[in-house]
């Protein structure tokens, strides 16, 4: 029977121990690396001993592990947020037999429909009255924000686990070297840092595509992080933004936005997800623009569940991201397999991030031997997770996510009736945000 109390709420986010090999090797403890602080000292720089004591009456342990999920389920995010429900119950259910870290889990879910107001009253309710004990979420970086001071101040109840959105926001012309990002030390990325397929897509592009570029993408705060870490790349490596073409997310009529796009340019550097990816590639085809220009993007332009629907329209498109479920590895076909069997599609970024997710919180729950947040916390560091994308390494320090390798794809007709896909054209190994603190 698991012990539960009206002033107690543990969340566990994202753990795979390899804490003490990690510690014995890295000297992990109390220290900081280059980009961000050690978890353990900025919770003393927050002045949380005193929390902590606080923490001890609150009720942890039990038997069971409570699940949720606050992401969204309608909207243009619809099948972002549906792919990250179904890779995490998929190590769950079909591996793990219903549990993490050998006891059995329940889940919640809430629609946070991609509005920050509905995202931050979920998380507050799953903290005061659902008690969860792991929070999954969100899907738009917007929702993240506004999430991000109710966790903070249950900082030491709660692990957040981020398979998508992050909730990190700075101008779009801060120099990349001076980004400093909101940390949360229970805020684990298991997905990329918007860094990781931004910059290694402007190498490739001013080696492959050419010197000139229209930045494209949706307009709000992910859409501007994205486009900006790659524009800070490309302007390093002597390329030229030709404009900027902001849309509002959920538009479905893009060509009055397309008119504004120069074809003098080389191509586009576009930055859309879900049903906006769709309408945005469908329509760059229809107004004839890849006549004139290539297109390239953040990885999420080209994902696997928007291709059926992008069909000829997205051929040749090229992009960069840590999972392609195309990957020729044993490892990852595996898990497009047992993917594809449960949920009849094949897996894409989402689902993967959030698979893994799964994978260090059982590991993480395991390791401690129950489910008290602070504890889950100081594992997941420097935590290494057999992934299906291939390399996988939690920084041992803050702002937390994975050091990872970022695949360039370029979008490639099939035979038949088969969609088109990913073509794995090039890996950039182990890539690690330059961020640091705020």
């Amino acid at each position: 029977m698991r012990l539960r109390y009206t002033c107690h709420v543990i969340k566990i986010l994202d753990g795979r121990d390899a804490s003490t090999e990690s510690e014995r090797q890295h000297g992990r403890a109390g220290t900081t690396s280059r980009g961000g602080r050690s978890r353990r000292a900025f919770l003393a720089s927050a002045g949380t001993t005193a929390a902590l004591g606080v923490a001890g009456c609150l009720g942890s342990g039990g038997d069971t592990v409570k699940v949720g999920f606050a992401v969204a389920q309608s909207g243009a995010y619809t099948l972002l947020g549906e792919s990250v429900i179904n890779g995490f119950k998929l190590r769950v259910e079909e591996e793990l037999d219903g549990q993490l870290g050998g006891r059995d889990v329940e889940f919640v879910s809430q629609d946070t429909e991609g509005d920050p107001g509905t995202g931050s009253s979920i998380a507050q309710e799953f903290i005061t009255r659902e008690e969860v004990d792991v929070i999954v979420g969100s899907i738009s970086g917007a929702v993240a924000s506004a999430m991000r001071p109710v966790i903070e101040d249950h900082v030491d109840d709660l692990v957040w686990l981020c398979p998508v959105g992050i909730g990190w926001q700075w101008p779009m012309d801060t120099p990349t070297d001076d980004v400093s990002v909101s940390c949360t030390s229970t805020q684990f990325i298991t997905g990329d840092a918007y860094y990781q397929p931004s910059a290694p897509m402007a190498d490739f592009a001013i080696e492959n595509l050419g010197d000139s570029c229209v930045l494209a993408f949706a307009d709000y705060s992910a859409g501007y992080q994205y486009g900006g870490l790659f524009r800070n790349r490309f302007e390093e490596l002597g390329g030229d933004i030709a404009g900027e073409v902001p849309v509002p997310v959920g538009t479905e009529d893009y060509k009055p936005y397309l008119q504004n796009v120069d074809t003098s340019a080389d191509f586009v550097f576009g930055m859309f997800a879900g049903s906006d990816a769709i309408n945005f590639v469908k329509q760059f085809h229809e107004t004839g623009l890849h006549e004139e220009l290539d297109l390239s993007g953040v990885g999420f332009l080209a994902e696997a569940d928007a291709l059926g629907a992008q069909g000829d329209a997205a051929v040749g498109t090229y992009s960069a991201l840590p999972y392609t479920p195309g990957k020729d590895t044993e490892r990852n076909q595996e898990f497009v397999e047992a993917y594809q069997d449960v949920n009849d599609r094949e897996p894409n970024v989402y689902a993967c991030t959030s698979y893994d997710a799964a994978q260090v919180a059982d590991t993480a729950i395991e390791e401690v031997g129950g489910t008290d947040a602070n504890d889950i916390a100081d594992v997941i560091p420097g935590i290494e997770v057999d992934s299906p994308r291939g390399y996988f390494e939690m920084t041992d320090s803050m702002p937390y996510h994975p050091v990872q390798d970022v695949d360039i794809r370029r979008v490639v007709a099939t035979e038949g009736d088969a969609p088109p896909t990913n073509e794995v054209i090039d890996t950039i190994e182990r890539v690690k945000a330059p961020f640091d603190c705020a």
